[in-house]
C-alpha cells in the first residue's frame, strides 16, 4: 500500500554500481535490506533499445560524470542481463523487499509483466514519449513516473495519458543531476504537485544529502526513492550519486523519525488539544477558591483566581462568575465548579 495514510515507500536504487556482476548487485539487495529500504529497483534495457552505437559528437557525454564516453559504450557498461530480476526477485522474496524495475521499451514492459513484478517505473528521460507512456499504462501493473526532465505543463500532459487508461500510478519529483545539488532539489513542488495530481506524490533523489528525503515526507512525499552503493565501493559508474549502506540506513532512520513526528492524526482531531502527558495538564491555569466563601458571598476577584493546576474551571469563564453568588459553602484551595455558583449549565 502507498500513499497517504501508509508509511512511507522506500525504494533503493543500485542504478550501475553493480559493476556487471551479478554478485555485487545481490550485496547492494542485501544491503538495501539491511538498510530498511521497502524495495530494490534495477533498469530492465538493452543499449539499442535507448540509442545508437555512434562517436559522432551529439553521442559523445559531456559535463556529466561519465565524459569522453559515448551514450552507446555508457548504457553497454550499465545494463544487467534481463534474467538477473528473476534471480533478484527470489532473492528479495526471502528478505522481505519488493523488487521491481525501470523498463525503458515495449520488450521490456512485457518481459517486467511476465516475470509478476509488482511495479514498473518509468524513467525521468521517457516522460517525452507518448507512445511507450500509453503501453505502459496498458500493462496490469501499478507505475511509478519520474518527472525530472518535465515541466508542470508536460507533467499534466502525461498525467491525461495515464489517467486515460486508468492505470495505478504515483508521481516522483525529481531533479535530473548526477549528483543533484541540494540547493537546486526544490522541493516545494512536492506540496505543489499533491495539490495539483489526485495521485501518490513521491521524491526521487540523485542528491548525495541524506536529509532531503525527510524533508520530502515532511511536505507530503509518500515515497522516497535514493541511490545505494556498498560501503568502500568507490570507482563504480554511479557512486558519484550513491549513499552509502550506512548512510542509506541513516536516511531511512531520518523517514522513518519525520513520520513519527507528524503523526496520524485526522484534520478533525488536529481542531482538539494536541495529545500532552496527563502530568503536565495540570500546569496550566484554571479557576481556584482561594479564599473560604460562605453560602450567598459573592464571587471576588478576592476569593476566585485563575492559578495553577488546572483541574478548576477554564480561566475564560472568569469574567463571567465575578457577581455570581455562591450556592454553598468553600474552602479555599478548592477547584472551582459550575456547581458552586448561581448560573445555569447551558452559560459553560
Amino acid at each position: 500500500m502507498v500513499g497517504e495514510g501508509n508509511p512511507t515507500y522506500v525504494i533503493a536504487d543500485p542504478a550501475a554500481n553493480h559493476e556487471g556482476r551479478y554478485e555485487t548487485m545481490e550485496k547492494l539487495l542485501i544491503a538495501a535490506a539491511r538498510a530498511g529500504a521497502d524495495a530494490f529497483k534495477t533498469q530492465t534495457y538493452r543499449p539499442e533499445d535507448l540509442t545508437i552505437d555512434c562517436k559522432e559528437s551529439p553521442f559523445m557525454l559531456k559535463g556529466t560524470l561519465w565524459d569522453g564516453q559515448s551514450l552507446w559504450d555508457l548504457y553497454k557498461q550499465a545494463a544487467i542481463p534481463w534474467e538477473w530480476n528473476e534471480k533478484l526477485m527470489r532473492t528479495a522474496r526471502d528478505l522481505n523487499i519488493d523488487l521491481f524495475s525501470t523498463a525503458y521499451s515495449l520488450e521490456a514492459l512485457k518481459y517486467l509483466v511476465s516475470i509478476g513484478v509488482p511495479a514498473i517505473k518509468i524513467a525521468s528521460f521517457e516522460m517525452n514519449n507518448d507512445a511507450f507512456l500509453v503501453a505502459a499504462a496498458m500493462t496490469p501493473v501499478p507505475l511509478i513516473v519520474s518527472t525530472g526532465m518535465s515541466s508542470m505543463e508536460e507533467i499534466r500532459h502525461a498525467k491525461i495519458i495515464l489517467e486515460g487508461k486508468r492505470v495505478d500510478f504515483a508521481l516522483l519529483h525529481c531533479v535530473s543531476a548526477y549528483p543533484a545539488n541540494t540547493k537546486d532539489l526544490h522541493l516545494k513542488r512536492v506540496r505543489k504537485m499533491m495539490g495539483e495530481f489526485s495521485c501518490p506524490i513521491g521524491f526521487s533523489d540523485h542528491s548525495l544529502d541524506a536529509s532531503a528525503p525527510s524533508v520530502a515526507v515532511a511536505l507530503g512525499a509518500t515515497i522516497i526513492e535514493k541511490h545505494i552503493r556498498l560501503t568502500g565501493q568507490m570507482d563504480s559508474l554511479d557512486a558519484g550519486f550513491s549513499l552509502r549502506e550506512e548512510e542509506f540506513a541513516e536516511c531511512v532512520t531520518m523517514i522513518r523519525g519525520t513520520e513519527r513526528a507528524l503523526g496520524n492524526l485526522t484534520d478533525e482531531q488536529l481542531e482538539d488539544h494536541l495529545p500532552v502527558p496527563s502530568e503536565l495538564t495540570q500546569l496550566r491555569r484554571s479557576l481556584f477558591v482561594v479564599k473560604d466563601v460562605k453560602f450567598g458571598d459573592r464571587a471576588t476577584s478576592l476569593n476566585i483566581a485563575a492559578i495553577r493546576p488546572g483541574s478548576g474551571l477554564s480561566p475564560k469563564y472568569f469574567s463571567k462568575l465575578l457577581g455570581r453568588r455562591f450556592m454553598k459553602d468553600v474552602k479555599r484551595g478548592t477547584p472551582l465548579e459550575a456547581s458552586h455558583l448561581e448560573w445555569s449549565d447551558s452559560e459553560l
